[in-house]
């Protein structure tokens, strides 16, 4: 069983873009979890808890974020990044790279 952190861009100024990353993130997801592995995916567990945030500036998100994705990424085995539009211009993502 293989434990791997899922990884998406996420930030985007149409909402619309954020909400379809959200929702590609979680078929990725169930795809792995059907696989028999274990998935972390952060978009699809930081997302709705996004939308929660009442004080939280939109752009700055990530910098709250980062310290528990890093936590996460030291428990798994892999990384995949969903190659959506803008993975490779992603803040949050080039961070992470090894």
């Amino acid at each position: 069983m293989r434990k791997i952190f899922l990884a998406c861009p996420y930030s985007h100024a149409d909402e619309r873009v954020v909400h379809e990353r959200f929702l590609a993130c979680n078929e990725v997801a169930a795809t792995i979890v059907e696989s028999g592995n274990v998935v972390f995916s952060q978009v699809s567990m930081s997302h709705p808890i996004n939308l929660a945030f009442k004080t939280i500036d939109p752009s700055e998100v990530g910098k709250l974020w980062a310290p528990v994705d890093a936590h996460f990424m030291e428990s798994m085995d892999e990384l995949i990044i969903l190659d959506v539009d803008g993975w490779d211009r992603s803040s949050g993502l080039t961070s992470s790279r090894p």
